[in-house]
């Protein structure tokens, strides 16, 4: 499970995994900039990204990170 904080919209915006990784929106906006499944969904959910679900069903990053 993933736990996320929210701090003023999507600059700054931060949050951690279970684990206690910190994600940060950053500027990076693509799958092969991601680091793992986790830090995919942050990015998705919190952050200005482009096409990281090619697919449209929600997870992102599948050939990469969120493998089914």
């Amino acid at each position: 499970m993933v736990n996320f904080l929210r701090i003023n919209g999507n600059k700054g915006q931060s949050g951690q995994d279970a684990t206690g990784t910190s994600f940060a929106c950053d500027g990076r906006t693509t799958c092969p900039q991601m680091t793992s499944c986790d830090e995919a969904k942050f990015f998705q959910k919190n952050c200005p990204v482009e096409d990281m679900d090619g697919d449209l069903d929600g997870i992102p990053c599948e050939s990469e990170w969120c493998l089914r």
